[in-house]
């Protein structure tokens, strides 16, 4: 058990520092009416680059359990990096109740 727990630790603030900004600003999207960009992006991510790289570290690279955390660890940040960088832009003004408030 240690020897296995020992490099999951190192990984898991990479997982988590990914997932809080993720859950942030998936959150920030969704609440302001753009639901539909996050549900889509996750489910592409998740699928297109989550479980490759589980399965690329954890399986072909022979890394095990550290691997699959270290591809949760890309999936994570590279969704959140990718809904922060949605929120920077703006889009998410001209969907939902801000485009609605604006408009009546």
């Amino acid at each position: 058990v240690h020897a296995v727990a020992g490099p999951v630790f190192f990984v898991g603030p990479f997982v988590e520092a990914g997932r809080a900004v993720n859950i942030v600003a998936g959150g920030a999207l969704r609440s302001s009416g753009d639901a539909r960009f996050t549900s889509i992006v996750g489910m592409l991510l998740m699928w297109g680059v989550g479980v490759p790289a589980c399965w690329l570290f954890g399986g072909w690279l022979s890394l095990g359990l550290t691997g699959v955390w270290i591809g949760m660890a890309i999936d994570e940040i590279t969704r959140g990096s990718i809904n922060y960088l949605r929120w920077r832009r703006g889009r998410w003004k001209e969907l939902g109740v801000v485009a609605s408030a604006a408009s009546t």
